[in-house]
């Protein structure tokens, strides 16, 4: 019987609204793409009324970029149209990377590819932070 009423006790909390809550400032981070995930998710903030709306925005898209960047497989497991497809995500030039440099391989191409990929990130994310928040100050 309680677990019965510790279902419906749940039940209850999750169709009551949940305040917003305000998150502390990411823009000092060291890690670029930390700013970028905190930009991105800032947006999110702005643009949705509900906190939980963003949750299968963010699941469409981080879990295809997951599976496709070779992030819990290396994608040379998988067939030849998988990896193919795989090479359109610039996650998994990342991932790459990271194995190279793992591995001690420091003057590969992987490497030099996942820099690029990174900065790119970096760029583009600090591009659309800046213009989210002149829009959001003007």
């Amino acid at each position: 019987m309680s677990s019965l009423h510790g279902a419906f006790s749940l039940q209850r909390a999750a169709e009551r609204h949940i305040p917003a809550v305000r998150l502390p400032d990411q823009s000092r981070s060291r890690y670029p793409a930390s700013r970028g995930v905190a930009a991105r998710m800032t947006l999110e903030r702005m643009t949705r009324t509900h906190p939980r709306s963003s949750a299968p925005v963010i699941n469409a898209v981080t879990m295809p970029s997951m599976l496709l960047s070779g992030l819990m497989l290396p994608m040379t497991l998988g067939p030849t149209w998988l990896d193919v497809l795989s090479h359109v995500m610039p996650l998994r030039y990342l991932v790459d990377a990271v194995r190279s440099a793992y591995v001690g391989a420091y003057a590969s191409s992987a490497l030099l590819y996942g820099a690029l990929v990174a900065v790119a990130f970096a760029a583009l994310s600090m591009a659309l932070r800046t213009r989210a928040f002149r829009r959001a100050a003007a």
